[in-house]
């Protein structure tokens, strides 16, 4: 099994259905989701993954998050590490 839209969204279906996740939480999923998987290669397999590549990402978040609160730049709008 790949990483692709398919089993995203079949997940977020999940969370919206069986877990009554809020549309806010289902939308910052889609986000962060997406963009783990566009950092693997397209060939891996979602078993495949192992917990500290999921830590790698979490942890490259939080620094783009740190980072970004603290620039003295106040947009509206904040970019963290490419993502919206």
């Amino acid at each position: 099994m790949k990483l692709h839209d398919t089993q995203i969204t079949n997940y977020l279906t999940f969370c919206k259905s069986q877990k009554c996740l809020d549309i806010k939480t289902i939308r910052a999923y889609k986000i962060d989701l997406t963009h783990f998987a566009s950092t693997m290669p397209a060939e891996t397999s979602l078993y495949d993954i192992a917990s500290r590549q999921i830590e790698s990402y979490i942890a490259h978040l939080h620094s783009c998050l740190l980072s970004t609160s603290n620039a003295a730049d106040a947009r509206s709008s904040v970019d963290l590490c490419g993502r919206r």
